[in-house]
């Protein structure tokens, strides 16, 4: 299976690697708990969970290089882990929020790399982590507005809520919060509604992760090691 077709770098020829070697699984000294020890060299875990129910452990990380990051997900299976197939509309960007709703439906949302990104990419899974699709792109009412919180119900309706703090740039919005609402699952948002305070949120909030890591740089394979063993120990 390859991961991505158009892709000739190193670390796309990792990847694909990784979803090839399943039936390896960890017994193969090039493989981590089943993932390509070259491709955790580079990698910084972001967000985690633990198995629940029917859906496997999750992690989140952060895969390539500084100059060129792309967003992972990780699974956990009986033979180890793999990593997920992603949009290629959300690859190439940073995970920055995630969030687990009732069922099986996790939320994710990611930017691209780099200094005050203009845009929000939103993606769902209805099936654990297992399969992702990208729901919309949301152009953030100015680069240096952050994720404050989001919420969804069962509908598809819900809302996420942008805190501005600064913005040195000319014609810079009000400082506040924005609100953008949705009535379809996140397929489209409205205009932002400005707030000078935290406003309620439309939806309810999804769980956040069992874990949350605070890397600025690769652990390591022998710090991966340990992080992939305690979210779904072997065994």
């Amino acid at each position: 299976m390859v991961l991505r077709k158009s892709s000739t770098t190193a670390l796309a020829t990792a990847l694909t690697v990784c979803l090839l070697a399943g039936a390896a699984g960890a017994q193969d000294t090039g493989l981590v708990e089943g993932v390509p020890a070259p491709t955790l060299e580079q990698a910084i875990p972001l967000f985690a969970w633990s198995p629940q129910g029917r859906s496997p452990a999750l992690l989140f990380a952060r895969f390539g290089t500084a100059e060129r990051p792309a967003a992972g997900v990780m699974t956990s299976t009986r033979d180890g882990w793999r990593l997920v197939q992603l949009p290629d509309s959300i690859y190439y960007t940073v995970w920055s929020y995630v969030g687990r709703s009732s069922g099986e439906q996790i939320w994710g949302i990611s930017q691209p790399a780099g200094p005050q990104p203009a845009t929000l990419e939103f993606s769902a899974s209805s099936n654990g982590g297992r399969g992702w699709t990208h729901r919309s792109s949301l152009r953030k009412v100015s680069p240096y507005a952050v994720v404050d919180a989001f919420g969804m119900d069962a509908e598809g309706h819900g809302s996420v809520v942008l805190r501005l703090d600064e913005d040195p740039t000319p014609n810079a919005p009000r400082l506040g919060f924005y609100m953008y609402l949705t009535k379809n699952g996140a397929k489209s948002w409205s205009e932002p509604i400005y707030s000078f305070e935290r406003p309620r949120l439309s939806g309810d909030m999804p769980a956040a992760p069992d874990r949350s890591f605070a890397y600025d740089a690769p652990p390591g394979v022998d710090a991966w090691r340990g992080i992939l063993t305690s979210l779904a120990p072997s065994g």
